[in-house]
């Protein structure tokens, strides 16, 4: 039915006053989270909303008429302040200015058809908005008290009054006819001039069509962190985003979609450091507008009213790009203000507005109307749509899946670089000219930053010759090492980095000390005015801004070139590293200087390497670690001779895998060094490794055990190694190891009970040895079957042993099947005792997770009489041992044990439900519990425990 269309109408417009509900303070303030529209108003379909009457559909209209009729943003938006009204005590007056303006665009879209049909079909949307919201009332009142309190919002009464006012006052000063031509021109400009990309290539200037180029990306709202749809979202919007992450490319994009989109409004963009330039004339935004069209579009308006109307009936939205570039921060609060204002004075039109992340909170748009979303880095799936799509500008699309593959194959040692959209375009020129990506990081950032630094600006015609001539570079360097060491994040000041800078300078290039201050303004400047060299960052409380580095890729980058720089010999720089490297300080800056000094020095890295490895002798376990950990981590990217690659595998496995850490402290070094050793190095370092275990178990008997849960746990470690094939790998040479060693395992688990239970939870031991080991007279202790095993050499937990058995008996899988052999010889013990012979003296707690995740339909297939009773009595034992503690409901925490077992599924085990039940709740069972094991009918009767309360 064509009413379906009115309707749909309506419910946008209740969306789009939900969709208000999520303003900062003002939903702070009533205690609300932000919510959006679609959410607030499911599951209720307004659209299924009875309808009230009907009306037949003009003559000479057709379904599809209609709805490009009410697709119109004009409508939209009449729509919109329709159903404000609805929800609000209005006066009468402001139905009739609805109406008349329905009158009004209805007689000039449908210029042939009868007039008369118009009065009918407003009628008809005010009964079908009516419909809504009574069916919205009514399924969902705490939906409706809200959107009934935003319609009533300061916003919703501008937009009342300011519409009828305005529009009250131009009546007959814009001429339909010469509007639509307008716009239809514009529309036409518009997209010719928005629908291409330029990207930052320096040798091939061009403009790319925005659907070759152009990769969506990720953002999400800045509160709930879901990602959102920004054309979908564009309301009252901010869009911040980090520099080179694309907030202005998003604005041309957004300006090409709503332009090509008659159904969309018209659409207008500010760039902000043009609006306010320091010379230019004071103008208003649509006089900013008008001259735009006039000089930029060569699409005049018949005046400027025109505009106004078309931001006065919600037909336009208007894109401030560029909050950021106002470098001067108490300019940027006048623009802010000046935005505000617009938005205040034009209620009904969208407004977006970009900026950089950093810095937004000193001058941030009003948080009660303006919804913050954020702009992403690439991921991986966006970055290889990207490189596909930029190589096959280059080659055709016959090529572009070889190029991109390599490119993303040779890249991949600086992800973090990929995931900024100017630096990856940066690195596909790179590839373009030389057919490869350097193969280490510095190489990389050097061909980036020459890129940024020097092209780039002749590119965007900022070229500039500075008194510092020839010291610019190493002005560069030095600074970053300074921020980086002197100020952290903080930022510094103009004024402290012309000091610093001066200072810098006297040292070097100059004598007068006005030569070399001048020279540092003049050079601080230049930076400061560059969004890819310096951002700010705040102010203090004196209102003097701060600066950092814009990307800290290449504050990293120099300050590594200044180390070396700075150090005459790779022992020196060493020296230098090593007390930050002690405290897990200054990990890139130190890999890129390793790097840059190799590079330029013979044997540089392994002559860094036997410094550092020289002083670890007799430091604390952690700054060994985290030394070692660091050298395991070079070796990504350096090529060392065996005899420095034994010692660093002598030290990580005797001085840091066999020396037993504080808790919670980790032995990263073995893991890291595992990961990064390079293919060539590989059999060197499996040699090393078991030389170290060979000579370690046949000197000394007293460190035995730690050579033993070495063998046991070292494979099990390697989860942070992220390539499946070397980790397999390292995992089998490491079984590989303990079977070679078995001799070793059993004798150190004779002598230790944790050895013998990692030895089980490793399949290397059988669990009747262990419950005979336990045996003491009568009883056994198994308490440690329910508890987590850590082992003291690495930190990672094996869960409770119990719990494998249960998993593996109630959702078997193949990974786990060897543990059923746990269960048979458990139960067989078990068999023929009335009283548990096991000791459990757990202290009374909350219920472990051991069912948490048992949602499978499966069990261990014909278990047998042993296997019942160990899982009887597995199960026994974590029910009793929650005791009576009350759960989140405030319940009994026996009834919660009721719960779970009726809900737990037990599969051929079901037979020990009832057992089970009648221990906490007699009347909840259906059938009598099995007799053919006396222990657990004894439990189940409630005449023993089979824990001890401590």
């Amino acid at each position: 039915m064509w009413e379906s269309l009115l309707a749909e109408l309506i419910s946008a417009g209740l969306i789009r006053i939900a969709k208000q509900l999520g303003s900062g303070r003002r939903a702070a303030a009533t205690g609300r989270e932000r919510t959006s529209g679609t959410l607030l108003l499911e599951p209720l379909d307004l659209r299924t909303a009875p309808l009230r009457g009907t009306v037949d559909m003009p003559d000479g209209m057709t379904h599809d008429d209609l709805q490009r009729f009410l697709q119109r943003p004009d409508i939209q938006c009449l729509a919109f302040e329709l159903t404000t009204l609805g929800l609000t005590s209005t006066q009468a007056s402001a139905y009739e200015s609805v109406s008349r303006r329905w009158d009004s665009v209805f007689s000039h879209h449908f210029s042939s058809i009868d007039q008369a049909s118009s009065r009918p079909l407003f009628e008809m949307l005010v009964r079908q908005r009516d419909a809504a919201i009574d069916a919205l009332k009514r399924t969902k009142p705490d939906a409706y008290e809200l959107l009934r309190s935003e319609a009533s919002s300061n916003r919703s009464v501008h937009v009342l009054e300011a519409i009828e006012r305005r529009l009250a006052e131009k009546a007959g000063q814009v001429d339909p006819i010469a509007l639509d031509r307008f716009v239809a021109r514009y529309r036409k400009q518009a997209a010719i001039g928005h629908g291409f990309i330029e990207p930052p290539d320096f040798e091939h200037r061009r403009k790319v069509p925005i659907d070759r180029i152009y990769v969506t990306p990720t953002i999400v709202d800045s509160d709930s962190q879901s990602a959102v749809s920004l054309e979908q979202e564009i309301d009252r919007t901010v869009l911040l985003g980090d520099p080179g992450h694309g907030k202005s490319t998003a604005s041309q994009v957004v300006m090409w979609q709503f332009a090509r989109d008659p159904g969309s409004p018209v659409p207008f963009l500010v760039i902000l450091r043009e609006f306010a330039a320091p010379h230019a004339p004071q103008k208003s935004v649509i006089e900013h507008i008008a001259d735009k069209l006039r000089a930029h579009y060569h699409c005049e308006p018949p005046s400027a009213k025109y505009i106004e109307h078309l931001f006065e009936t919600g037909a336009a939205m208007v894109i401030f790009d560029g909050l950021d570039e106002l470098l001067d921060t108490s300019r940027r609060r006048d623009v802010t203000d000046a935005v505000g204002h617009f938005c205040n004075t034009y209620p009904l039109a969208r407004s977006l507005v970009t900026s950089r992340r950093v810095g937004y909170a000193q001058a941030p748009m009003d948080s009660d109307q303006f919804r913050v979303l954020q702009l992403t880095g690439f991921n991986e799936d966006q970055v290889a749509e990207y490189v596909e799509k930029w190589f096959a500008q280059e080659d055709g699309r016959s090529r572009a899946a070889e190029w991109a593959a390599s490119f993303l194959s040779e890249s991949s040692a600086v992800p973090d670089l990929r995931e900024t959209p100017l630096l990856l375009a940066l690195m596909c020129i790179i590839y373009r000219g030389e057919r490869s990506i350097p193969k280490n990081r510095p190489a990389v950032y050097e061909k980036c930053a020459t890129m940024l630094y020097e092209q780039w600006d002749g590119h965007r015609k900022l070229a500039i010759e500075l008194r510092a001539g020839q010291m610019v570079d190493p002005s560069m360097k030095h600074l970053a090492f300074w921020l980086l060491t002197s100020k952290g994040d903080d930022g510094a000041t103009e004024s402290e980095l012309v000091d610093e800078t001066t200072n810098f300078l006297l040292h070097s290039s100059f004598e007068d000390s006005g030569e070399a201050e001048a020279a540092a303004l003049e050079f601080v400047r230049f930076c400061r005015g560059r969004a890819w060299v310096f951002s700010d960052v705040g102010s203090t409380s004196d209102g003097e801004p701060l600066y950092k580095f814009t990307h800290r890729t290449f504050l990293e980058y120099f300050s590594a070139h200044h180390l070396s720089r700075v150090t005459d010999t790779p022992e020196e720089l060493a020296d230098l590293l090593d007390p930050h490297l002690a405290v897990a300080e200054w990990d890139v800056v130190a890999q890129l200087a390793v790097q840059i000094v190799d590079k330029k020095t013979a044997n540089g890295a392994a002559r860094i390497f036997n410094r550092l490895m020289t002083k670890i002798r007799g430091r604390a376990v952690s700054e060994q670690n985290n030394i070692l950990a660091f050298l395991g981590r070079c070796l990504s990217f350096v090529q060392l001779a065996p005899p420095v690659i034994r010692e660093l595998i002598h030290l990580v496995v005797v001085h840091t895998a066999l020396r037993e850490y504080p808790v919670g402290h980790e032995a990263a070094a073995l893991n890291v060094t595992l990961s990064n050793v390079d293919e060539r190095d590989v059999d060197t370092v499996k040699v090393a490794i078991a030389q170290e275990i060979s000579d370690g178990v046949s000197a000394s008997d007293e460190d035995l055990w730690r050579y033993a849960e070495f063998l046991l746990c070292a494979g099990t470690s390697l989860g942070n190694i992220s390539t499946p094939g070397r980790r397999d790998d390292w995992i089998q040479y490491f079984d590989d190891l303990a079977d070679t060693h078995a001799d070793t395992i059993t004798r150190a688990a004779s002598e230790s009970l944790d050895i013998q239970k990692l030895a089980l939870l490793n399949h290397r031991a059988d669990i009747r040895s262990v419950l005979e080991r336990n045996l003491d007279g009568t009883q056994i202790d198994l308490n440690w079957m329910f508890e987590q095993v850590e082992p003291k050499l690495f930190s990672f937990i094996y869960i409770e042993p119990a719990f494998v058995c249960l998993s593996t008996a109630l959702t078997p899988g193949e990974h786990n099947v060897w543990h059923r052999e746990w269960l048979g010889p458990l139960g067989e013990f078990l068999q023929g005792y009335e009283v548990a012979p096991i000791r459990m003296t757990f202290g009374r707690g909350s219920r472990s997770y051991l069912f948490e995740s048992h949602s499978g339909t499966e069990s261990l297939s014909d278990p047998t009489a042993s296997e019942i009773l160990a899982v009887g009595y597995l199960l026994a034992v974590t029910y009793e041992r929650s005791g009576e503690d009350a759960n989140t409901s405030g319940r009994p925490e026996e009834q919660s044990l009721v719960d779970e077992l009726i809900a737990l599924r037990m599969g051929q085990f079901s037979s020990l439900r009832p057992l089970l039940m009648k221990r906490f709740r007699p009347e909840a069972s259906d059938s009598d519990p099995i007799s053919e094991f006396p222990m657990l009918e004894r439990w189940s009767d409630g005449e023993v425990d089979f824990t001890a309360r401590v």
